[in-house]
């Protein structure tokens, strides 16, 4: 009654604050503390309405259980990258050796490596009509010494009037289309009109001098296959600054990192083979959109995706996190 008094007024409806020693029910509650009240239930945490009487115990985790929040009606796990680790020179010896293990077992792999993407560019190429041969370009990495990288040796469309009025109606049809999408697909929206930006700026860009274009197609996949080499040497020294010192079991670790690299390995390869499909049946035009979309920005985007996984996988600090069970533990106290 009160509200609809407040509400009739045109007052701010107030919250429903419980007296003392009432337990406070869910329509009192914010928005946040229900949700924290349901996801505790969910975890068995916490007690359910019909054993919520007064003189009910509940048992409430002890202050050594630093790795938790309380809260009335649940408990919230730290974040693992919040949590403080003791981490010795054990750990840091094993970290130093994991990553060098790793860094030295791509070393040994690149050859193959190296060698499936040569079998497969000389494989494709006809069977994607590209008039293409399989070259090799040699690379002096730090630690790595000299390296041969495989490539492909392409020309690339020029711009003309055509191609370039085509760009033009596809840039014009991405931005129309992007404005007739339902609100669901939002993110949807908006890469498309990231793209729609990016292609106007190339389009202007060849209108004006389309002859001081810097890059040629054969130039950029080869950029490219050794930028993504690299970024594949360097897993193991990523994810062993941010990964290896967390609690997560070695076997996971160690799958993980060789999980990302295989996946690196396969991907880039057949990622640039078809930026070369695209821009040689299009033209140099979209090649600025490609570098920035489908480029080493997606090649570091599966990397960090991967590294989340990974994250969230249970370790062996998890169990401190679970408050006790039974009110006779003599850390514990009941809550009134």
């Amino acid at each position: 009654m009160a509200l609809a008094s407040n509400l009739r007024d045109g007052a701010a409806p107030k919250a429903v604050i419980p007296s003392e020693g009432q337990r406070p029910q869910s329509r009192d509650l914010p928005l946040w503390s229900r949700a924290i009240r349901n996801r505790g239930r969910s975890l068995g945490y916490a007690r359910d309405d019909n054993s919520g009487r007064a003189g009910s115990p509940v048992t409430k985790p002890s202050l050594h259980h630093s790795n938790s929040v309380f809260q009335p009606y649940g408990i919230l796990r730290r974040k693992r990258a919040f949590r403080t680790i003791a981490f010795g020179p054990r750990q840091w010896a094993a970290t130093l050796l994991l990553t060098a293990a790793l860094s030295g077992l791509w070393y040994v792999a690149w050859p193959f490596v190296q060698a499936s993407w040569g079998w497969l560019f000389a494989a494709a190429s006809p069977w994607l009509n590209l008039p293409a041969t399989v070259g090799t370009t040699t690379h002096v990495w730090p630690v790595y010494g000299e390296i041969a990288l495989p490539t492909l040796e392409l020309t690339g469309r020029s711009v003309h009037g055509g191609t370039w009025a085509s760009a033009l109606g596809l840039t014009l049809f991405l931005a129309w289309a992007s404005t007739k999408l339902p609100e669901r697909f939002m993110p949807l929206t908006y890469f498309l009109r990231t793209i729609v930006l990016l292609e106007a700026v190339s389009l202007v860009y060849f209108a004006v001098t389309p002859e001081t274009f810097p890059y040629t197609l054969t130039g950029y996949i080869g950029s490219m296959l050794h930028t993504g080499a690299a970024l594949i040497a360097l897993v193991p020294v990523v994810y062993g600054f941010t990964l290896f010192p967390f609690d997560i079991p070695w076997r996971h670790k160690i799958g993980l990192s060789l999980l990302t690299m295989g996946y690196l390995a396969v991907f880039i390869p057949l990622q640039y083979l078809t930026h070369a499909v695209l821009l040689y049946s299009g033209s140099l035009i979209f090649l600025p959109t490609l570098y920035m979309l489908l480029g080493i920005p997606l090649d570091v985007l599966a990397l960090i995706a991967l590294y989340a996984w990974g994250m969230s996988w249970p370790g062996r600090l998890d169990g401190i996190d679970t408050p006790p069970t039974t009110a006779h533990n003599h850390d514990s106290q009941q809550l009134p």
